[in-house]
């Protein structure tokens, strides 16, 4: 098991040089490390000893970024970095959708790199202690524990940030969540393009979960002000014992 104290982060990426000086900042700051080249090896040790943080480049010489942040968030919560040389933004969007946390593109400081694998395994160790309960809002049954949705014994496809902030608009309980709040629920980005990102994640949302295409029943605008869920249509059920997924 391993030492509350000393996390273990995974560095991914085959450029042995980069790797190195990412190596070196984590150590520093008291990381375990552990240096991986392609997505096989990154699989194979999330089969073993899986790490506590993913940092992963989207240029791999067996498989593409993107597609590894899928499979992995598909199985695990294990918070997971991008960083990349990649200069479209579409990229970015499009990891952050498929799963990952959080989003960097070389070149940037290492020391920026270690404050938000710091602050990613805080976000991380709050959510290790959810609710002792279920929520059931209209016919959809949300586990925390889980990360599940399920509606008739179907399940919704959501994203990692789709999920995370569904879960802070359910743990208000029907108070309206500024921009601001869901933001940190995600990965806390400054600017309009952030707020947007908000607004086209509840749209999401919205799409997958609202009983109908007209009129929001289940997650609710207040103008001027951000979102909130509405009350009258959630209530808290029990929530069995929860369950580990794993790799093999």
């Amino acid at each position: 098991m391993q030492s509350a104290s000393r996390k273990t982060v995974a560095i991914v990426d085959d450029d042995a040089a980069f790797g190195s000086i990412l190596d070196g900042y984590l150590q520093t700051a008291k990381f375990r490390t552990l240096r991986l080249g392609t997505g096989s090896e990154l699989f194979a040790l999330l089969a073993s000893r899986p790490p506590d943080v993913i940092i992963l480049d989207l240029t791999l010489p067996d498989e593409d970024g993107l597609a590894i942040t899928r499979r992995v968030r598909a199985r695990s919560s294990v918070p997971i970095i991008i960083v990349t040389g990649r200069q479209n933004s579409d990229d970015r969007l499009a990891g952050l959708e498929m799963g990952a946390d959080d989003y960097l593109t070389k070149p940037f400081n290492p020391r920026e790199l270690v404050i938000r694998v710091r602050r990613l395994l805080e976000r991380s160790a709050r959510s290790k202690t959810p609710p002792a309960d279920r929520y059931q809002l209209g016919d959809w049954i949300i586990d925390p524990e889980r990360r599940t949705i399920e509606r008739r014994g179907k399940g919704a496809e959501l994203t990692r940030m789709e999920y995370d902030v569904l879960q802070v608009l359910l743990r208000a309980h029907g108070r309206v969540q500024t921009r601001a709040q869901l933001l940190d629920a995600t990965t806390r980005r400054d600017g309009p393009e952030s707020e947007r990102s908000i607004d086209i994640l509840i749209s999401r949302l919205r799409r997958k979960l609202e009983p109908s295409k007209g009129k929001p029943t289940l997650l609710l605008t207040v103008a001027g002000h951000g979102y909130r869920i509405n009350d009258a249509a959630l209530s808290v059920v029990r929530r069995p014992e929860g369950y580990d997924r794993d790799f093999t």
